[in-house]
């Protein structure tokens, strides 16, 4: 038996000797099969980001920041293990061929392991580049692309082609920590149950469900997306609604079997998860009511299915696992949307434009009126459109004066929707007030692209988790329909549309003709964009209006973030020569250990 356990304790040693040399807040997956790992720490106080690099492999490893998720343009860095010494080198793409080293390093080796199976490489790295070859960190979403080869190269300037390579969107400066819940923590499923997903390109289905009811009261603590089919699940919302419970049995397409299903869709949400999305944990002594005296027993669970393909074999059980607790919270928490009101006439983009912003705005006699008098903590925000948006922003004002972005993602991916933490400690006070932007291109489009629901029409929504709760459930806005008839009276004079009338008829005829190829229209719709105008829609708990519905002026302030170059004095700036440091000594992990010490356990009771 000393033999057997022997060669257990050597297989657990070696398993470990490839490990990371310090704990990171965040960790991903960067690929399918769990090869290559992604780890890394933000420290917003020094500017720097710690980052941890595990592949499966004996060779070298390549990771960057790309603008398009492809290899040009992109800030590399590559490394390897050899000889019990690691090396790191900070490069650039000028293409699809060797990246060239960067004249001065702005890369710090701090750790590197290997074994016969894995490789792991630390570096930190400044947050914002002061090299023209070195790219910033981009808050919102990265595209992070890797590489490896299974061998190293013989010199250092001798970096073979990779043999695997990829990419994965990665919010690097808006990370969060998936918390797991404490084993035995309650829980409750709302989900569909073996759907025969209909074979429409687009489905939005509704489902009500009745909750579980306690006396006692029930408190949320968070959620998890359950997901049947990712290839055809884009989205999903659970709403308050209590009325639901006259139409538990009418299960459908929403919005064609009853109006109360559709009554439900839009306001009062209590979960949210899209495509790329993680479970979300709530602050520690914060919960949103559902049950009991003070909640609500009946939801409505909305699920978008993208069927591109039309297939009709497609059985679905999608939903959400919500996490509860009976004990009440110090703190109650609620979803706050802001954003464009998606059914709106007035909401449209042409083909043709690289470049279109579209402002929404929420009023401060809203918050004033729905917002708790000691204000509300935002925990975490939650950005959405669909494939021709390219950026998302959500600013906030006080008094007049900017007090800037709550999150922003300048390189917003349909593909990758997740809660992120906002930019800053943010409090919401009565009488703020809020303006969502969202960048669209459509220069790779021949038809215009309206509001809707299917992903090749467009939204324009950010949803806040927010404590205390608020009575606002949603602060939305649209352009009026003047303006509107101000664009389409324009097109008739100059040639390129026909004015109908000024009614909701009139301009949906109208919106019909319009030819945004014609000289001038580019210019005339931009311009219909940035009209200061909007009309509010401030409502609470299941449409219930906070306030009647106004038109305000929204402020006068720049569309997008203004550029920083810090000062060069941050760079590392190591020499171009490429120096070898030795190896960690790799300490096994938590895992690892107890494993070690089951086994020696085990050890111990047969001998």
């Amino acid at each position: 038996m000393r033999t057997v356990f022997f060669l257990f304790a050597c297989v657990v040693l070696a398993s470990t000797s490839a490990s990371l040399s310090r704990k990171y807040d965040f960790s991903v997956s960067l690929d399918d099969a769990n090869t290559v790992w992604l780890h890394w720490t933000v420290d917003h106080v020094m500017g720097i980001i710690n980052i941890g690099i595990e592949a499966k492999t004996t060779g070298w490893i390549g990771f960057g920041l790309s603008p398009t998720g492809q290899m040009p343009d992109s800030d590399i860095v590559t490394g390897w293990v050899k000889d019990g010494k690691g090396f790191l080198q900070d490069r650039h793409s000028l293409g699809r061929s060797l990246p060239p080293i960067d004249p001065k390093q702005n890369v710090e080796l701090v750790a590197a392991t290997e074994d016969n199976m894995m490789t792991v490489l630390e570096f930190t790295r400044k947050i914002r580049a002061c090299e023209p070859n070195d790219a910033d960190v981009p808050p919102g979403t990265s595209n992070v692309i890797w590489a490896y080869h299974h061998e190293d190269p013989d010199t250092i300037n001798g970096l073979m082609q990779h043999q695997k390579m990829g990419g994965k969107s990665v919010n690097l400066l808006s990370g969060r920590t998936v918390k797991p819940f404490p084993s035995g923590t309650p829980t409750f499923d709302v989900k569909t149950n073996n759907l025969t997903v209909p074979s429409d390109a687009t489905t939005y289905w509704c489902k009500p469900v009745k909750l579980p009811v306690l006396p006692e009261g029930g408190y949320l603590l968070g959620f998890k997306p359950i997901i049947g089919h990712k290839a055809i699940v884009h989205h999903m919302l659970v709403y308050r609604c209590d009325t639901a419970k006259n139409y538990l049995d009418q299960e459908g397409v929403c919005g064609t079997r009853d109006n109360n299903i559709k009554r439900c869709w839009g306001v009062s949400a209590i979960g949210a998860w899209a495509v790329g999305g993680k479970e979300i944990h709530f602050p520690d002594d914060v919960g949103i009511p559902f049950s009991g005296k003070d909640g609500v027993q009946y939801v409505m669970i909305g699920l978008h299915y993208n069927n591109v393909d039309m297939r009709s074999d497609y059985v679905d059980s999608s939903g959400f696992k919500f996490y509860y607790t009976t004990k009440k919270p110090k703190q109650l928490g609620s979803l706050l949307e802001f954003g464009q009101i998606v059914s709106s006439l007035t909401f449209f983009v042409p083909p043709g434009l690289p470049k279109a912003t579209l402002k929404s705005y929420c009023s401060s006699q809203c918050t004033n009126a729905g917002i708790p008098s000691g204000g509300s903590t935002v925990f975490s925000v939650f950005f959405h459109s669909h494939t021709a948006g390219v950026a998302i922003r959500l600013r906030q004002f006080r008094n007049g004066q900017d007090l800037g972005y709550i999150a922003h993602n300048e390189h917003y991916d349909f593909n990758y929707q997740d809660f992120v933490t906002p930019l800053r400690n943010v409090t919401i006070l009565p009488g703020d007030s809020f303006q969502t932007e969202c960048v669209y291109d459509t220069s790779k489009r021949t038809k215009l692209t309206v509001a809707g629901l299917s992903t090749t029409d467009e939204m324009c929504l950010a949803y806040t988790i927010i404590y205390p709760a608020a009575t606002v459930q949603s602060c939305v806005s649209e352009i009026p329909s003047a303006a509107l008839a101000d664009l389409t009276e324009k097109a008739d004079s100059q040639g390129w549309g026909s004015f109908f009338g000024s009614d909701s008829n009139g301009l949906r005829q109208a919106l019909l003709t319009l030819n945004f190829s014609k000289p001038g229209a580019d210019a005339a719709y931009l311009d219909y964009f940035a009209s200061k105008d909007r009309k509010i829609q401030c409502t609470g708990v299941e449409h219930s209006a906070i306030i009647t519905e106004q038109t305000v002026t929204i402020p006068n302030v720049p569309a997008e973030p203004a550029p920083v170059r810090p000062q060069c004095k941050n760079t590392l700036n190591q020499p171009p020569t490429i120096a070898p440091i030795s190896a960690s000594t790799p300490t096994p992990s938590s895992a690892a250990r107890v494993e070690y010490g089951f086994l020696l356990l085990l050890f111990l009771l047969v001998v």
